[in-house]
């Protein structure tokens, strides 16, 4: 009797500490989040002065960091308020002053610390007599060019109403956290239809790509965000006609049949192009390319590699206030 209540106690012991092991697996499970990526302001802790005396200079130093994956080039503008900052360099003394910097690169998946360019500015404060005193700001905008490439294997499921065991593969819809950008690849869906088209219908495959801005900025046009005399933060305009919120898209890849060609009867088109150019709208910080597949004839479902590559300008800002002291 002793024998069998003991077996008890321990088969008991045993359910309650595999539990426990569960409870704690799931627990520890990391948190998954979404992948982003891009150039970020960081001004070191402690770098700067809480507060400042007028007329005393102080040094301002603050880093650009590449925390994506792709290389970028742009213009950090550092702007302080009028009539209270100026800044001095080497070339002088303003209270605007821009710095470009060009190809630097991604976050490697080798390296623990993402890419840095440091800069450093001698700040004079300025305050009437009459003040006692005054919070100002400092302001960063950066401007920069980044891309991306998605990748994805996907099902070209011509025949969706087909039970999954009677063809090679079946179409589920996809969601993404990101491949390392402002902007990123956030959903692909799919839609098969039959359209008539010429002397009879023909099957069509639709690809729905969604995009996410995954960041507090806003895309801007390439050129806008190159270095150069047409930066939108040394400058402060666009082109003439141009808006903010649109993104280019590159030649979009349906295995090796490229947008707006045709290949072995396959036609493959992608909407959002707007006057000639590849740019899709953003509205509530995400926008949609379509793509459609056009088969000749009737083809079994198929599994093939669609390619997307994004090129886009980006706009962030960032605002520091200090406090200037008359004394």
């Amino acid at each position: 009797m002793k024998l069998k209540l003991s077996m008890v106690l321990c088969i008991i012991m045993m359910v309650l500490f595999i539990s426990a092991c569960q409870k704690d697996d799931d627990d520890e499970k990391p948190e998954i989040k979404e992948i982003k990526g891009g150039i970020d302001v960081i001004i070191e802790e402690g770098s700067l002065p809480e507060g400042v005396i007028r007329n005393k200079v102080f040094p301002l130093s603050f880093k650009l960091r590449n925390t994506g994956r792709s290389s970028a080039s742009g213009v950090v503008t550092v702007k302080g308020t009028s009539s209270f900052l100026e800044f001095k360099d080497t070339f002088g003394t303003s209270t605007t002053k821009s710095f470009s910097f060009s190809a630097l690169p991604g976050r490697s998946t080798l390296s623990a610390n993402p890419p840095e360019k440091a800069y450093e500015l001698t700040v004079r404060p300025y305050l009437d007599d009459l003040t006692e005193s005054k919070t100002v700001n400092i302001e960063f905008m950066l401007c920069y060019t980044y891309s991306l490439v998605f990748k994805q294997s996907v099902c070209v499921d011509t025949r969706p109403n087909l039970p999954s065991g009677d063809k090679a593969c079946t179409y589920m819809s996809q969601s993404f956290k990101g491949q390392g950008a402002p902007i990123n690849v956030v959903s692909l869906q799919q839609r098969t239809y039959t359209e008539e088209e010429g002397y009879g219908l023909k099957r069509k495959v639709e690809f729905i790509i969604t995009i996410r801005n995954m960041m507090e900025g806003a895309p801007i046009p390439v050129e806008s965000a190159l270095p150069g005399p047409n930066n939108y933060c040394q400058g402060g305009k666009l082109p003439e006609g141009v808006n903010m919120g649109y993104v280019e898209f590159g030649s979009i890849r349906l295995g090796d049949v490229t947008m707006g060609t045709r290949k072995r009867g396959v036609e493959f088109e992608c909407s959002g192009m707007k006057l000639g150019q590849r740019k899709v709208p953003f509205v509530n910080n995400e926008a949609q390319i379509v793509c459609t597949a056009t088969f000749d004839e009737d083809v079994q479902p198929y599994t093939s590699l669609l390619e997307v590559p994004l090129y886009f300008g980006y706009y962030s800002d960032m605002v520091v206030p200090i406090k200037i002291y008359r004394n």
